[in-house]
């Protein structure tokens, strides 16, 4: 089996297991880490982490720092916000609010 098979049925396996969505990157230097790594910088920067101050470790940044000699990683994402939570989040705003929401 290849690498692009291996990836193909990894991500799959991801998915087939709950999450929403699933990558793989290579490191170090994965311009996609990269990326995300900024992105977080930023995330970081605005506060939007509240109170999780755990997101702030340097591991989270520096993929080295947790799997050393790695040469690519499985990333996954998984959305908290369903469509049954929407509904649900909904279904408690003010009409003019539902109103808003269905325009756009």
């Amino acid at each position: 089996m290849n690498t692009k098979e291996i990836s193909k049925k990894l991500k799959k396996k991801a998915i087939d297991e709950g999450f929403s969505i699933a990558g793989i990157a290579n490191i170090p230097g994965s311009s996609r880490i990269n990326l995300r790594t900024k992105a977080l910088d930023r995330w970081l920067e605005n506060n939007f982490h509240s109170e999780m101050k755990w997101m702030e470790a340097e591991k989270r940044k520096n993929i080295n720092l947790l799997l050393d000699d790695a040469k690519s990683v499985l990333a996954v994402g998984y959305n908290y916000l369903s469509e049954k939570s929407i509904k649900e989040i909904i279904l408690k705003l003010p009409n003019l609010a539902k109103a808003m929401i269905i325009i756009n």
